[in-house]
């Protein structure tokens, strides 16, 4: 993973559902001010898990990221919209996000900010983030903070992942996170812990990335009642 993508993997973990935070495709960065590169994913879930919450089953979602429009001088804008809805119709969410990410050698920082709406759940949110990744004893290290302007709440985030090439064609992607909620919807304290691995399948231009992962409720999430949940699903990604 480049540097100064990991703050903005970091960001994008905190500001959009863990089911797609580990499954985008990189960019292609030609280091030209400007250029561009973008992902589009298809993607299922066995379950929706927010946070440590689960909101939804057998979610179908569609995103688009434009996760490399270089601006020159190691500054990027990051821009997507993500899309998720359930089988029948009964739970849809739309996440529009954007933000700039910088690359200081050693570490990335990033800013940006999500709107999430849903007409099914009853929703709309303005969440501002910040996050800050480097490499550490060989780990992508990150740590994130975001900010729900409807609640006045926060939820912070700091992960950690590995990613282990098999082959030419396939990678074991491993991360984890431990997570805080401050004053979250009524949780206060570490909320979770997020764990996720996945196999990103090279086929033809396209990726193919099967996943499982888990929440573990800790803390404040398990005091107020959460359950702890085991999940997974498959992506189909293609960049240009």
């Amino acid at each position: 993973m480049k540097i100064r993508n990991i703050a903005a993997g970091c960001a994008l973990l905190l500001a959009v559902s863990p089911a797609i935070a580990g499954d985008h495709a990189s960019g292609v960065d030609s280091g030209e001010p400007f250029s561009l590169g973008a992902d589009i994913s298809l993607g299922y879930d066995t379950d929706y898990v927010f946070r440590g919450v689960a909101l939804a089953e057998d979610l179908l979602t569609t995103t688009l990221n434009l996760n490399t429009i270089s601006l020159g001088d190691g500054m990027d804008l990051d821009l997507g919209a993500w899309y998720a809805n359930t089988y029948n119709g009964g739970y849809t969410e739309l996440n529009l996000f954007g933000g700039v990410s910088v690359d200081l050698g050693d570490a990335s920082l990033s800013a940006g900010i999500t709107y999430y709406t849903s007409d099914t759940a009853g929703f709309d949110v303005v969440e501002p983030y910040v996050g800050i990744g480097t490499e550490l004893a060989g780990l992508d290290v990150s740590l994130g903070y975001a900010y729900d302007s409807d609640d006045d709440s926060a939820y912070i985030s700091l992960g950690a992942g590995k990613s282990l090439e098999l082959s030419d064609d396939i990678t074991v992607d491993i991360s984890a996170a431990l997570n805080y909620a401050d004053d979250y919807y009524g949780v206060d304290g570490f909320n979770n812990i997020d764990l996720r691995v996945g196999l990103p399948i090279a086929v033809g231009g396209a990726t193919l990335t099967p996943y499982v992962a888990g929440s573990i409720a800790v803390d404040g999430l398990d005091d107020a009642g959460g359950d702890d949940e085991l999940f997974g699903g498959v992506s189909l990604s293609l960049s240009f």
